[in-house]
């Protein structure tokens, strides 16, 4: 296949902007602190921007559409409507009370409410979970630069891996911030373009007419199944370190909850997007190697070669946006939270150089996975069900005053175990084809079993939260979060 130079030419353009936006941001990275936390400087805008650029990935704008294109329309929408009310959780229960304590890390964040030990435990099953995230994303570039250059899709991951690596590495946090604000507005620029050639040229009746009905089933008992499923998924996301991180950053009440209200309502419009460009996908190139590929070969088809390049590195920065937010929140894990308390004689500098190392080394872990995996969603579905089991104690973190740090450290950790295992079994054949044993079972169980010993054990063995571990030396509870609600 011989490269399209004229498609080519605006991703270079995209690669290098990029770069430098790094380069620049990294000037504000001064010690460790700024490059793992902007603990109350993120204003409003560039909140909104890197909460939907991050939320926006590779799942979202080529995965979600991938599952359109394999024969099922409503598949995709449930997969991005399932995370509306994920963000709702996100802005009217937790953001307000974690924001107050302003916590580093999730780590923090555990252990404030908690103990160490489960903050501990909620570390390692984040840097777990993030493996899959980071995996994802770089597996979602891959194909975008395999479809574009003809390079072979391995060499692809490695090349687009290396672009995320060097300014994340370089400029930590800021990075992130600085390259999706600029990223946030490429993505609808792109997304919208391709959206609105579609309707103009073929048009929804064309595509009812034309795709068999299959094509338009709500599927019924396994559609809900496959919803409810999917939110718990996307809750599943809500106790990693980026989220932390996001809410500690908010300079206003304000940014802390139009950034997650704007995120829920952006859901509503990918889970149309993503039907709507899956399907059409379908109807105009019904032969593709991978179902992942729909939404970069539509662009290549349907739109004028430079306009495409650029649709191509509004794909990139989708994917990018979120790979780069997922390689600095488990550093900040690893680095502040496992190796600082184990070597506090480590200065400012050797931590900070330790971090751009550690950044390394999970990129590496991440493009193994991605090489094993090769699908954009299985990859990072696969390893959610790590952080399945830390939702029960996140939520009641905020909501319920008896859980206790015992039932806590039991209930994610069995919960993870049992989770991870069944998906993992699926995975290798252990256990028999389909939703059911590979996605649904596995999920209802995690989230179960760690319901039921957080509750089970905060009341056979209940110990108080200390008032001071929360800002305002109070301790939390529902009464308390709804007064402090904005309304």
């Amino acid at each position: 296949m011989a490269v399209a130079w004229d498609v080519l030419i605006p991703v270079i353009i995209y690669f290098i902007v990029l770069l430098v936006i790094g380069v620049y941001a990294s000037r504000r990275v001064k010690s460790f602190r700024d490059y793992i936390i902007a603990v109350g400087q993120v204003s409003s805008f560039a909140l909104l921007g890197t909460v939907i650029a991050t939320q926006w990935g590779g799942v979202t704008v080529m995965g979600v559409p991938g599952l359109a294109y394999a024969g099922e329309t409503y598949r995709a929408v449930y997969y991005a409507s399932a995370a509306v009310p994920r963000f709702l959780v996100w802005a009217l229960l937790l953001a307000y009370p974690i924001w107050l304590a302003k916590p580093w890390t999730v780590t923090e964040w555990f252990t404030q409410r908690f103990d160490r030990k489960c903050g501990y435990l909620a570390a390692i099953l984040n840097i777990l979970g993030f493996v899959g995230l980071i995996a994802g994303q770089l597996v979602a570039a891959a194909r975008i630069l395999s479809v574009i250059t003809g390079i072979p899709f391995e060499f692809s991951l490695l090349m687009g891996a290396a672009i995320v690596i060097i300014y994340t590495v370089t400029a930590g946090l800021w990075g992130v911030i600085y390259t999706d604000i600029f990223q946030f507005i490429i993505i609808f620029a792109g997304i919208l373009t391709l959206a609105g050639v579609v309707h103009a040229t073929i048009g929804l009746d064309t595509l009812r007419a034309n795709l068999p009905p299959t094509q338009w089933s709500t599927l019924g008992v396994d559609g809900a199944l496959y919803f409810v499923t999917l939110f718990i998924l996307w809750c599943a996301d809500l106790p990693f370190n980026y989220v932390i991180q996001r809410i500690s950053s908010a300079k206003t009440k304000r940014a802390l909850f139009m950034a997650p209200i704007f995120g829920a309502i952006s859901y509503l419009l990918a889970a149309y997007l993503g039907g709507l460009l899956g399907t059409a996908a379908r109807y105009t190139l019904p032969k593709i190697p991978s179902a992942d590929e729909a939404v970069i070969r539509l662009s290549v088809t349907l739109l004028p070669p430079t306009v495409a390049g650029f649709l191509c590195a509004a794909l990139l920065a989708v994917t990018m946006s979120s790979a780069d937010t997922y390689l600095n929140a488990p550093v900040a894990l690893l680095t502040n939270d496992i190796v600082k308390p184990l070597k506090p004689t480590l200065t400012d500098r050797q931590l900070l150089a330790l971090s751009r190392i550690v950044t390394l080394a999970l990129s590496v872990i991440a493009i193994i996975m991605g090489l094993w995996l090769r699908g954009i969603i299985t990859v990072l579905v696969t390893f959610l069900y790590f952080t399945i089991a830390l939702i029960p104690a996140f939520i009641a973190s905020v909501t319920w005053r008896r859980a206790s740090p015992t039932a806590a450290f039991w209930s994610m950790l069995i919960g993870g175990v049992v989770g991870a295992g069944l998906r993992f079994a699926a995975i290798y054949g252990f256990t028999p084809p389909g939703l059911l044993y590979g996605m649904y079972i596995p999920a209802f169980l995690a989230i179960a079993i760690s319901s039921v010993l957080l509750i089970a054990i905060s009341f056979a063995k209940p110990m108080q939260v200390k008032s001071s571990t929360l800002a305002g030396g109070t301790k939390p509870d529902v009464y308390r979060i709804a007064r402090l609600m904005p309304w």
